[in-house]
């Protein structure tokens, strides 16, 4: 493909791509800005439910279409970080954590020009997106 002939096939093949992709991304982000306020309304109705129904004596309570009922779970919550992190190596408990690395932490190290032992950088492609 010569150059002449390159402009309009790009015009006619990726510039139609290219604002799909923008108004796609738009229309999830308005989606997901809607499910983010759900799940804010969603998290405020639990906690009025856990402050409410044992002011009823109550652990449990129906509507027309649901039943919510108060239970007791047990989670974990680290309260040494030093602690945990010795037993982890000593035990070879590594399934206790999570695999993956906090990408900001690691872009702020080698910003700093800091190694981070064991982890290298993998160039990948992105795709940049703005408004014309």
């Amino acid at each position: 493909m010569t150059k002449k002939t390159a402009a309009p096939a790009l015009q006619r093949r990726i510039a139609p791509l290219v604002d799909e992709l923008y108004k796609t991304r738009g229309k999830r982000y308005a989606l997901q800005r809607a499910a983010d306020q759900l799940e804010a309304r969603e998290k405020q109705i639990r906690l009025e439910l856990i402050a409410a129904l044992p002011r009823f004596g109550a652990t449990g309570a129906a509507g027309k279409v649901a039943r919510a009922q108060l239970e007791g779970k047990t989670v974990a919550r680290v309260d040494d970080w030093a602690k945990l992190r010795r037993y982890i190596v000593k035990a070879d408990a590594w399934d206790l954590l999570q695999r993956r690395l906090a990408d900001a932490a690691v872009q702020a190290r080698w910003e700093a020009k800091k190694a981070v032992p064991g982890v290298s950088a993998e160039r990948v492609t992105v795709v940049s997106l703005h408004k014309v």
